[in-house]
């Protein structure tokens, strides 16, 4: 055996324990518990270009109204398993803040009114905020790139089902009269859903990246594409004469950008030496 053959066995005996070792801390099963939270994006969530409101001596009054998400922060607790390899299955528990805010604005002048209630009514729902949110609970599938121990690319996909604290739909003005039991603080409600819709699907598609900070630690930045079914005002209320006037309603696909970071804490499991 020439000197040359030997140095390149030695060499192979050498590295392939070391590429083992890799491969079996790459493999080693991982439990990964995240503490996220976030900031996303708002929009037009639905518009009305005509609605009309009951005004005195029989008339009507005609406003457009829309309904905008705000944006707002978000809080996500999330636990991920990576049984080996790159590949983890997970599952998070997710508050949004989706607060949402309401626009109305007269056709045509306001109809003479001596209260001027429609005006009031209409003037209150301009720019009113409505603390609206969404409870979100999912599962997923996770694949990190790159190896344990550095910094780890990743993507991620996920669907579930979301329970909204509030309606979407439900648009009143607050007013005050000079007649009638209530004369301050009073709601004239414009349109309303027959239902409050509380269940709705969501999705994500996320993509991030975990640095590590120490044994056992890791920072995480993510950018999500946090995707629901939200209720929406199809269509004019048009039975004006009840109390609250009832829209159809239906849902749309709405994407909603997240921006989250966050702490990772990973458990692994104890390794035995054998002397």
């Amino acid at each position: 055996m020439t000197k040359a053959m030997f140095g390149l066995c030695v060499a192979a005996a050498l590295a392939n324990p070391a590429r083992m070792a890799r491969a079996q801390s790459d493999n080693q099963p991982n439990l990964i518990f995240s503490i996220t939270s976030g900031y996303s994006s708002g929009g037009r969530l639905w518009a009305l270009a005509k609605q009309a409101v009951v005004a005195p001596a029989g008339q009507f009054d005609t406003v457009a109204l829309e309904r905008h998400l705000r944006p707002g922060f978000s809080a996500i607790l999330g636990a991920t398993l990576f049984p080996s390899g790159h590949l983890g299955v997970g599952i998070e528990i997710g508050l949004f803040s989706l607060g949402s805010e309401s626009r109305c604005a007269a056709i045509d002048t306001f109809r003479t009114d001596p209260q001027r209630l429609n005006e009031q009514a209409c003037g209150s729902i301009q720019g009113r905020s409505f603390p609206t949110s969404l409870a979100a609970f999912q599962a997923g599938l996770t694949y990190q790139f790159g190896r344990r121990g550095g910094t780890q690319p990743y993507l991620r996909v996920g669907g579930g089902f979301g329970l909204l604290g509030s309606s979407f739909i439900q648009t009143a003005g607050v007013v005050a009269t000079t007649s009638g039991s209530c004369q301050t603080g009073c709601f004239k409600y414009i349109l309303d859903a027959a239902k409050r819709k509380e269940f709705i699907w969501t999705a994500t598609a996320a993509a991030g990246a975990a640095v590590p900070l120490g044994p056992g630690y890791r920072f995480r930045v993510e950018a999500r594409d946090a995707i629901m079914a939200m209720p929406i005002v199809t269509g004019p209320a048009t039975d004006l004469l009840t109390t609250v006037p009832v829209a159809p309603t239906g849902s749309t696909v709405r994407h909603v950008l997240t921006i989250t970071f966050g702490l990772d804490v990973a458990f692994e499991p104890r390794r035995t030496h054998r002397h």
